[in-house]
Order: C-alpha cells, then structure tokens, then sequence
C-alpha cells in the first residue's frame, strides 16, 4: 500500500451506464430526499406522481416500479433501488406504511455484494418494534 491518491481522468468512474444512471449522492442527500419523498405519499399531501412510480409496472413481473424494486420484508411492503458500479456499491430500502428508511453506500469490487446482508437484518430490527 503506498497511500499515495491518484486522479482519475473521468469520473464518475465509468459512463457507459450514464443515460440510466450515474446519480451521484452523498447519505445524507439520499436521507433527506428519502424523509421528503415518503412524506409525499403519507397524508394530505398525497403525490399522485409519486404514488405512481411505486406501483408495479408491468402487470406479469410485480417486482418492479417506475425506478424501484419493490419487495416485502417480515410482510411489509418495501420500496427500494439497489445500485452500483465500478468500486461501489448502494442500496435505499423505504417502508412507506412504517415510514422508515434506509441507505447503504459502500465501497467493494464487482464481485462484492453485501447490502442485503447489513441492510435486511437492520430493517428487520426496526420493524421488530411495530409487531
């Protein structure tokens, strides 16, 4: 290890997936839009909109929205995109019905794949709370 930094000369690391992603976000950018998009589901202030990209899209596949991978966790509904590139990896876990979430940004090589090992049992804690 030589601890020395080097530039890359394109960033982010990699474009060919430019056009359907490439959304460069820090935790605490993801949270805050997390906070502000389930509050858009929850209340008067229902998004119609927003309603919509968490409905299934496709009538024979169920498991995917208009952006998001929908799935269930100890039988709530969940909302989510796993994502990743080059060098890292990232998982948003919501639960509208709860009104939590979660966001995972690491590090790791193609070959790594580890959100659903943190994130599910975390997810699984919190929810433990409302049985």
């Amino acid at each position: 290890m030589t601890k020395k930094i080097y530039e890359r000369g394109t960033y982010p690391y990699t474009r060919e997936h430019a056009p359907s992603s490439t959304l460069n976000a820090s935790a605490k950018e993801l949270s805050k839009w997390m906070v502000s998009f389930l509050h858009s589901l929850a209340g008067p202030d229902l998004n119609i909109d927003h309603l919509a990209m968490i409905m299934p899209t496709f009538e024979p596949y169920p498991y995917t929205g208009l952006g998001f991978q929908l799935s269930a966790l100890n039988g709530k509904k969940t909302i989510g995109h796993y994502g990743g590139d080059r060098g890292f990896r990232s998982c948003l876990i919501m639960i509208p019905e709860e009104n939590i979430g979660l966001v995972l940004l690491a590090n790791c090589d193609y070959e790594e794949d580890f959100r659903q090992e943190i994130l599910h049992p975390i997810v699984k804690l919190m929810l433990a709370g409302y049985d």
